[in-house]
């Protein structure tokens, strides 16, 4: 599937508008001027529209994701029935950073699929650029180990709070918890990730 792929420095302004939110927490690290501009360097910026599959089924995952603007879920296939499962969502403002991990670390082809819920911008950082910054920086390097330690425990702790509740105790975290998620992605979608039908969560809201 071809997407919108554009480099950012291809365009200044466009370059300064898209990069502004990534800038924005690169500032906030411990990372100096000349390091936070080889980390843009290597940005591909990509427009995903809405339902389109950025990574695959069986494809191998070879770039590290930041939302910029949209949101993506990522599913599985569940072996006993062979239906999709929504295991996570990724938010320009709810764990903006994503990936298919074992995929892309251990170079296998995924088992899981990340797809657009709206249109979508993103930044997309290759894996063989970005390794070379890692191992030849660092500063880069620390970021980058930071950025991963943090992005899966933030994922860890948001799956560890959800494993043993009901769904209807679910569903009252998302609305205490973590209203993005129930601001910008579907019912229909929200309803797989509890495992419930789209009837039952309609029947939940009416009684929370």
């Amino acid at each position: 599937m071809t997407q919108n792929r554009e480099p950012l420095a291809a365009n200044k302004e466009t370059y300064t508008l898209k990069m502004d939110k990534l800038t924005d927490i690169l500032s906030k690290s411990i990372l100096p001027k000349q390091d936070i501009a080889l980390i843009q360097q290597i940005a591909i910026f990509q427009n995903i529209k809405t339902h389109h599959s950025l990574v695959n089924y069986g494809e191998k995952c070879q770039y590290i994701y930041f939302i910029l603007r949209g949101g993506f879920i990522m599913q599985l296939i569940k072996e006993e029935d062979g239906s999709e499962r929504t295991i996570n969502f990724y938010l320009d403002s709810f764990q903006p950073f994503m990936t298919i991990p074992h995929s892309f670390f251990q170079e296998t082809p995924s088992n899981c699929k990340l797809t657009a819920i709206k249109n979508s911008d993103i930044l997309a950082f290759p894996k063989k650029e970005l390794m070379a910054l890692v191992e030849s920086n660092p500063s880069i390097r620390l970021f980058y180990q930071d950025q991963i330690i943090n992005a899966l425990l933030s994922e860890l702790d948001f799956r560890m709070k959800l494993l043993s509740l009901s769904p209807q105790k679910i569903y009252k975290l998302l609305i205490t918890d973590y209203q993005d998620i129930i601001q910008n992605v579907s019912s229909r979608h929200i309803a797989n990730f509890i495992g419930i039908s789209p009837e039952w969560l309609s029947n939940l809201k009416r009684i929370i």
